[in-house]
């Protein structure tokens, strides 16, 4: 018998997420430096930016837009 393990991919939590787009923002700080103090993987942290920047800068379920009024 042979047990092959699927590959899985790390989730991300909200709190991460948030702080991610959080730090970038403030920041200007580049992306691969960023995702790295956030503990995201570079290519994930990618796509989540992207992901955040083409949904009206919400990323999270159930979220608000984080745009200042």
């Amino acid at each position: 018998m042979v047990i092959t393990r699927t590959k899985t991919y790390k989730k991300y939590g909200p709190e991460q997420i948030a702080r991610f787009i959080y730090i970038l923002q403030e920041t200007g700080a580049t992306v691969p430096k960023v995702a790295e103090a956030c503990g995201i993987l570079t290519s994930s942290a990618y796509k989540l930016l992207n992901q955040f920047n083409d949904s009206n800068e919400i990323i999270l379920p159930g979220s608000k837009s984080t745009q200042k009024e």
